[in-house]
């Protein structure tokens, strides 16, 4: 028999075949013995992170007025593993050592990242904004495209989140797509197309620096010299805290592949993904802010139409860094549990996209969101929810099919927001209208998501107890908005 695992009736096939588009090595060697190779040095016992990490400013607050939310932000920086050449380690042209990734030990580069305390992890206060609580996460934060870990402290919002749950949150900069990396995607775009493997190489080097720091996090962070206080942070000494990744936009983007990688080694207990999207040919042209790349590449190229083949020849390049690439099936990893959201309607990173990486993540909608129910998406009813919020995480195979279905044991939740008025223009804004004019409307919905309070909810709830909620139950408009007004 050729497919044993269908039983004995041939018919329900016409033909069978198994198609490889890449090989595990090709699509995942070199991001993952970057993540190995990292874990591995700092597992070493020679390795003491008090002697690694560097702080270079304390900025202290006094958190006395009602709307002090910070009590303190400290900027410094940590050695991690360097994967990239050693002739020009920091620049952003360079690519991944493959000798590098053999070796037991590499050169080590220093990482600038960011610390936010709290007032309510320190203050005695019982003034509005600063009541006393506990310690219950370590939140790290993926900043949005092409900005930087400054957009943690320009964030009001993941202050308050903070300060009313008890989060200290991290920010680092993404590299390969922070600012500091546009002369190179400029480069890119208008004359240098083959750069693109330059900045695949620097986002998977980045991998390895997050690792790094959630390392540091997990093992050194609570006991370093700049988390002391006159008095200990607030903490209750039976139950540890939660680390827990949160990216928005490009941070959830670039987050989930990196939470997968990082989750597998047990470095993170839960993601959120704020307004996600995959692959990166489908995203980019659906963008309201992609005229401007677009006007770029057609610097160097004569039609829209070789636009596109340009964009579907980087993907290449990019599947190995972006999650349907991380968890193309088989699988061979678990992830951990993953709170997915996105707005219906939303102009900067399209809907279509956060579908496709719900379904990577093979994620259910729970009752009451996902107004659509997208196709290969289940609709969980609340039984199911609790079934969700266990502990236990793996995949499993059906044994005997290299191509069969993947039953997931770690946990995806997805929950869209509709946004009626925006949802209607962006329904009426064609892919052909979009090819023709390649401009696509722009609209508020990709920042009021990270501020609607029924998201905020599911949010809290996730970091401080690992649990998923339904927060559409609870919403008076159950999870509908007329518009994006925020």
């Amino acid at each position: 028999t050729v497919a044993p695992w269908t039983g004995e009736d041939s018919s329900v096939f016409q033909m069978l075949f198994d198609f490889t588009t890449a090989s595990a090595e090709a699509q995942l060697g070199t991001v993952r013995a970057v993540r190995d190779g990292t874990l591995r040095q700092l597992d070493d016992a020679s390795w003491d992170w008090s002697s690694h990490v560097e702080v270079i400013k304390i900025i202290n607050n006094r958190c006395r007025r009602p709307n002090d939310r910070v009590a303190r932000v400290v900027h410094a920086e940590l050695h991690v593993p360097w994967f990239l050449s050693i002739d020009s380690p920091r620049h952003r042209a360079s690519h991944i050592e493959k000798e590098a990734l053999l070796s037991d030990q590499v050169p080590i580069e220093p990482v600038k990242f960011i610390v936010l305390v709290p007032c309510s992890l320190v203050t005695d206060n019982t003034h509005l904004n600063a009541t006393k609580k506990n310690l219950t996460a370590v939140v790290d934060f993926g900043h949005s495209f092409l900005y930087s870990r400054q957009e943690l402290l320009d964030s009001a919002f993941l202050h308050k989140m903070a300060n009313e749950n008890g989060y200290v949150m991290i920010a680092s900069n993404w590299r390969g797509m922070s600012r500091l990396d546009l002369p190179l995607i400029l480069r890119m775009f208008l004359s240098e197309p083959n750069m693109f493997s330059s900045l695949r190489d620097n986002i998977i080097q980045g991998y390895g620096a997050r690792v790094a720091i959630q390392h540091f996090c997990r093992s050194a962070l609570l006991d370093m010299d700049f988390m002391s206080f006159h008095k200990p942070l607030h903490r209750d000494n039976t139950t540890a805290p939660r680390y827990v990744h949160y990216g928005i936009s490009q941070g959830a983007i670039l987050g989930s592949a990196y939470a997968a990688l990082a989750g597998a080694r047990g470095l993170l207990d839960g993601t959120i993904l704020g307004n996600p999207g995959t692959p990166f040919s489908l995203l980019m042209p659906r963008s309201d802010i992609f005229p401007f790349y677009q006007a770029l590449m057609l610097m160097n190229l004569h039609y829209k139409r070789h636009v596109r083949i340009v964009l579907s020849l980087m993907q290449i390049f990019w599947d190995s860094v972006e999650v349907t690439g991380v968890l193309s099936p088989p699988l061979t990893e678990p992830f951990p549990k993953t709170i997915i959201y996105t707005g219906l309607g939303d102009s900067t990173v399209t809907t279509i996209g956060a579908e496709v990486l719900a379904r990577a993540y093979g994620a259910v909608i729970v009752e009451g969101g996902g107004k659509r129910h997208p196709h290969g998406l289940h609709l969980a009813d609340a039984q199911e929810v609790d079934a969700l919020n266990t502990d236990e995480i793996g995949i499993s195979l059906q044994e005997g099919a290299p191509s069969s279905p993947i039953t997931f044991t770690s946990a995806a939740v997805f929950t869209e927001i509709l946004y009626k008025k925006e949802w209607q223009s962006t329904n009426a804004f064609s892919d052909r209208t979009v090819q023709r004019s390649g401009n696509v409307p722009h609209n508020d919905v990709h920042w009021c998501t990270r501020l609607d309070p029924a998201l905020q909810h599911q949010i809290n709830v996730f970091i401080v107890e690992g649990l998923f909620v339904d927060p559409c139950k609870e919403d008076a408009n159950g999870c509908v908005r007329s518009n994006a007004t925020c």
